[in-house]
């Protein structure tokens, strides 16, 4: 038995290990740009859109293909926050250093509470403490966050 083909079979997956590594290191990113959104709308947007993990090489075509998904995302995020007219344009762009998401958002207007009504048939003393700090009122923007928050509250007690 020989210990040789067993360091040299390391050797060789090291220096490939290396190379590898250098390549990722020295590639320059793809951006990402929202324009039109509240910083608020942008947060929730970057935090549901996932950019394509795509070489920096690649084609407008094959970057298209994430475009009908990426949309549907803008559109969810924007639902969470109220958003439910919101239009989105998802491009891509390419120049001499890798692509760029882009993402044009013209929100609409947002869905305002007009009314809170929680009722508790049973117990009602028990939820006091959480009816009293409803993270909802009259007025204030539609948010799915509270609104769950609020489901959370409730069922916990």
């Amino acid at each position: 038995m020989s210990l040789v083909p067993k360091y040299s079979t390391l050797f060789v997956i090291s220096c490939c290990a290396a190379t590898i590594l250098s390549v990722e290191v020295d590639a320059q990113p793809a951006t990402f740009t929202i324009d039109g959104a509240s910083d608020e709308l942008s947060r929730n947007i970057r935090s549901h859109v996932v950019i394509p993990n795509v070489d920096c090489a690649a084609t407008q075509r094959r970057l298209g293909r994430f475009t009908n998904g990426i949309n549907d995302r803008v559109i969810r995020a924007g639902r969470a926050l109220g958003y439910y007219n919101l239009v989105a344009t998802v491009s891509f762009s390419i120049d001499s250093e890798c692509w760029s998401l882009n993402i044009d958002i013209a929100p609409g207007d947002f869905i305002e509470i007009s009314a809170v009504d929680v009722q508790i048939r049973q117990d009602s003393r028990l939820f006091a403490r959480v009816l009293d700090e409803l993270p909802v009122a009259v007025g204030d923007q539609l948010n799915q966050a509270n609104y769950e928050r609020i489901k959370t509250n409730l069922s916990t007690r």
